[in-house]
Formats: structure tokens, C-alpha cells, sequence
């Protein structure tokens, strides 16, 4: 699927397309090769492997910083996310909220399948955020972010659970 909206990280190139419903970006070197891709759920899924994001608004915040807005619904959660590419710093920060009524059926993570080459170019750890830092698991060319266990929620009010990760290239 041709990407819909794309943005250059030095050498490399975020790019966002929309193959159903939702929204699913990847990480592409200067050939177009995939170093990481968004592992995103169909349609028919509840929860998918990551948060489900319908809309997209784009913010040009200042030369060669590019934000993303998300925002989007699966089952009763309601997500929402940046996703800031500063092309200084060499980073791709992601803000992540996932607002659930039942900690029994959500996911609060964000998954990626990983690429061969994408140790050698980019680095990604948990940000933490009001004391607390997400997890991260790595394994069999997945990587996984956010909170996989999530603990009691309000089922009258809901809870929100936030997490934040980030991409940086190696110098």
C-alpha cells in the first residue's frame, strides 16, 4: 500500500498509510526497505496488537518538526496518541492514552515488527511518565511498549493509562 503521508528522520522516512480502517506507520530506510512496522488488528478484532487509530491530523510545528495527531475506538476504549518526528534530535517520540472501562478485554501497548537493520540504524526505550515507566519486550523480531497488565479499572468512570516510548537514530 503507497503511503499516504511521509516524513524524513535523517536517512530514514516515517510513513503512515491507511490499508482498512485504521491508521499503520512504519520506519523505512533510504531504499524503502522496513526497519519497523506498526503491527496493527483487522477490522473484525476487538483489541488488536496496538491501539486502533482512525483519524489522523497532521501539525507542522516548527522546521523539521512534524506531529501526529491520532485518535480512534475499539470495543469501549478510546485511544489517542502523538507521534512527534524531530529531525534535529533524530528522534520519534510517541504519546500514547488508552481510555478503558474494563481492564479484562484492553490492551494499553503499541507492537512492531522489527526489520533486519533496524538495530544498527535506530535505538527505542520506554519514556517514563509521572514516575512510572512502561515496559518493553523484545522477542522473535517483535517489540512491544505500554502496559500489557493493566490493573483495576473504574467501570463506572473509566481509567486512563498513558505511556510513552521513543525512537532515536544512532549516531
Amino acid at each position: 500500500m503507497p503511503a499516504l503521508a511521509e516524513t524524513p528522520l535523517g536517512p530514514l522516512r516515517l510513513q503512515w498509510s491507511r490499508p482498512a480502517d485504521r491508521w499503520t506507520h512504519q520506519l523505512v530506510d533510504a531504499s524503502g526497505q522496513p526497519l519497523l512496522r506498526s503491527c496493527e488488528g483487522g477490522a473484525d478484532e476487538l483489541f488488536g496488537p496496538s491501539p486502533a487509530y482512525q483519524e489522523m491530523l497532521v501539525e507542522y510545528v516548527a522546521e523539521g518538526v512534524t506531529e501526529f495527531q491520532l485518535m480512534g475506538q475499539s470495543g469501549k476504549t478510546i485511544y489517542s496518541a502523538s507521534a512527534r518526528i524531530d529531525a534535529a534530535a533524530g528522534t520519534l517520540e510517541f504519546d500514547c492514552c488508552a481510555r478503558v472501562k474494563q481492564a479484562t478485554s484492553a490492551r494499553a501497548v503499541a507492537s512492531y515488527a522489527l526489520f533486519p537493520g533496524a538495530q544498527a540504524l535506530l535505538s527505542w526505550e520506554p519514556l517514563p511518565l509521572a514516575g512510572e515507566t512502561p515496559s518493553l519486550s523484545e522477542r522473535s523480531g517483535e517489540l512491544v511498549i505500554g502496559w500489557p497488565q493493566l490493573p483495576s479499572v473504574d467501570a463506572v468512570r473509566g481509567t486512563a493509562y498513558r505511556w510513552r516510548y521513543q525512537f532515536r537514530l544512532k549516531s
